[in-house]
Parts: structure tokens; C-alpha cells; sequence
């Protein structure tokens, strides 16, 4: 593009150039009369020359329009691109900050509860939970660290939305993915897993937020595979 546009340039500034030196000459006189174009018969010459030539420096000036427009539309596609790219980051960074802001008290015998915070928390609580009849999983996803815990299942879908319909090139996207599956390989793989193993959440998907959650551990975990490889 940026070659054949180079091309187009060289070429009208070479004509323009052959042209002004042609009027130059034309209007000088001649020695011999019969070749003066400086009369009115040689006007007409002109004319007629001017009526050949005026469309052809048209036809070029719409090229040269036309290609400013592509290279317009390039522009605005590329600006659109790093919109995208900032709100996807932008979306990441929350989530990890949600993550960190988590926080787990966990009751020890004869001390003082200990608390944890970010990764460790969840995984701390995903690892102590065990589910009854006074404490059942419904419950669970009523409570604060339930409903945490779905709405970074939420967000982590809602980037990878984000991705799928954005302006991205093919190279960027599987970028952002191989990032947002990164993100759940290290930040919230494990807790999952502890959470849906402990307490065979495969055995109770008539229960709305533990079979969303298992929906999202097994699909999350199929496209980590394919985007960063395979995981234990």
C-alpha cells in the first residue's frame, strides 16, 4: 500500500513538473512562424490539450484521495485496536485486584483466627470448606466469599468476550488469551479445583451455582490447555 501510493506521488509530481516545463516552452516564440504557439490558431492547440490532459489529472487526484482514505481507515482501525487493548487490561488488573482484596478468617483451636488475604485466602477457604445439611452449598453462594467467587467467574468470562469481539489482529488475540488463561492457571485454577473435588460438585449440578461453577472450571480448563499448554 504505502509502495503503490509512493508510486502514484512520484508519478504526479514528474507530470506536473513535465507539464509546467511544456506551457514554458509553448509560450515562447518561435523562429520559425509556422511552429508559434503564442498565436490565437496555437490557443486552440491549447485548449484542446487542456480538455485531454484535465481529466487524467483528475483521475490521479482521486487516486491519491482514494488512497489517503485507506490509509484514514487504517489509522481509526489501529486506534480502535488500542482501545480495546486498554479496556482488556483494564478488565485484567481488576480482576487480579479482586483476587487480592479477598480475604479468609479461618477458626484455629485454642488461637487466634488466622487471616489471609488474595490468593492464599482462597485457597485457604476452598481447601477447608465441606458442605451439609446446616451449611449446604446453596447457602454458600448466598455469602459474600460465594458471590466473590461467581462474580470473578463472571469477569474472567466477560474478558474473554472482550477479546473475542474486538479489533484485535489474529497475533494480538491469542496474546490477550494466552494472558487471561495465565491469569487462571495461577490465580484461580487450584481454589476451584479444591472447592468442586472436597465436595463433588459433579454430583450436584441440580444446583444452580455449583453446576455454573463446574461449567466454568471444565471450559476454563480445556482452553487453558490450548492456549498455554497443558495442565496439571
Amino acid at each position: 500500500m504505502k509502495q503503490t501510493f509512493l508510486i502514484v506521488a512520484y508519478s504526479l509530481i514528474v507530470l506536473l513538473a513535465l507539464s509546467t516545463a511544456a506551457i514554458s516552452v509553448v509560450q515562447l516564440p518561435s523562429f520559425i512562424k509556422e511552429f508559434d504557439l503564442t498565436t490565437a490558431h496555437a490557443a486552440n492547440i491549447g485548449t484542446a490539450l487542456s480538455g485531454i490532459t484535465t481529466p487524467f489529472f483528475t483521475a490521479i487526484s482521486s487516486v491519491l484521495i482514494f488512497f489517503a482514505l485507506i490509509k484514514q481507515i487504517e489509522s481509526n482501525k489501529d486506534q480502535r485496536s488500542k482501545s480495546d487493548g486498554d479496556m482488556v487490561f483494564m478488565l485484567l488488573n481488576q480482576l487480579d485486584l479482586d483476587v487480592e482484596n479477598f480475604s479468609y478468617q479461618a477458626a484455629r483451636q485454642g488461637g487466634e483466627p488466622q487471616i489471609s488475604t488474595g490468593y492464599y485466602a482462597l485457597l485457604n477457604m476452598a481447601r477447608g470448606l465441606r458442605f451439609d445439611l446446616n451449611n449446604t452449598e446453596a447457602q454458600f453462594f448466598k455469602t459474600i466469599h460465594g458471590s466473590k467467587i461467581i462474580l470473578m467467574a463472571k469477569s474472567f468470562e466477560m474478558i474473554e468476550k472482550r477479546i473475542e469481539k474486538s479489533n484485535f489482529t489474529a497475533d494480538d488475540k491469542d496474546f490477550f488469551r494466552f494472558k487471561l488463561y495465565s491469569f487462571y492457571h495461577t490465580k484461580l485454577r487450584n481454589s476451584l479445583r479444591y472447592l468442586i473435588e472436597n465436595n463433588n460438585f459433579q454430583d450436584k449440578t441440580s444446583i444452580e451455582p455449583v453446576a455454573y461453577i463446574l461449567s466454568f472450571y471444565n471450559a476454563a480448563n480445556t482452553k487453558a490447555s490450548q492456549y498455554i499448554g497443558e495442565i496439571n
